[in-house]
């Protein structure tokens, strides 16, 4: 496995620290501008996906038919879950109110650890996720906060995934953005996600 890649900023409010977690082809720094627009005060842990998949960096790969590797997702989602527990610890944060930013893979590979109860972060900031797999447990989701873009002209998330996502998260509080926009994060999506922030900062 390649090494793994970490980047920590300092923050003043360690009661919430805040994850980040890239998209494809993204690196542990790439959402920090995000999370200091969502959460000015707070620490911040960049955590890079440690596969390659055609040059790319991803959480987890597809499989030779073009669908995606379940095998890959289970191994991977255990040991980011480990990585960010390790991480949050050595720094002497908490994880009550933690918050994960994710980002198209870096979201779904945290909606998958949430569905498999692996999760100990329960407040998540999810630009364009997807249901990866259809959820075969019985995991309660009444303590998870989320707040989930959609955007009306994804290539990659259609509507109908989007919607079975939503279903699978039955139980949890989401706020949903819809938008007409494709799979690129927005001014709108952000003023959204900024407003949802300031709700769980106060």
């Amino acid at each position: 496995m390649a090494e793994t890649f970490v980047y920590y900023k300092e923050g003043s409010n360690k009661d919430i620290p805040v994850v980040l977690l890239h998209g494809t082809g993204g690196t542990e720094s790439d959402l920090t501008t995000i999370a200091d627009f969502l959460f000015p005060d707070s620490p911040q842990i960049g955590i890079r996906g440690r596969l390659l998949e055609n040059g790319y960096t991803r959480y987890f790969t597809h499989d030779e038919n073009g669908g995606f590797d379940l095998k890959s997702l289970d191994v991977e989602t255990n040991w980011l879950m480990d990585e960010i527990a390790s991480q949050i610890t050595s720094r002497n944060l908490k994880t009550e109110r933690a918050v994960i930013i994710g980002y198209s893979n870096g979201a779904n590979i945290a909606i998958n650890a949430w569905l498999k109860g692996r999760n100990p972060i329960k407040n998540g900031v999810l630009f364009h996720p997807m249901l990866i797999e259809e959820n075969p447990m019985d995991v309660s989701l009444s303590n998870l906060n989320l707040w989930m873009s959609f955007g009306t002209q994804d290539s990659f998330v259609s509507s109908d995934n989007f919607d079975r996502l939503l279903a699978e998260l039955s139980g949890a509080k989401i706020k949903v953005f819809r938008n007409e926009q494709p799979h690129a994060i927005s001014e709108a999506e952000l003023l959204s996600a900024q407003s949802w922030a300031i709700d769980l900062l106060k």
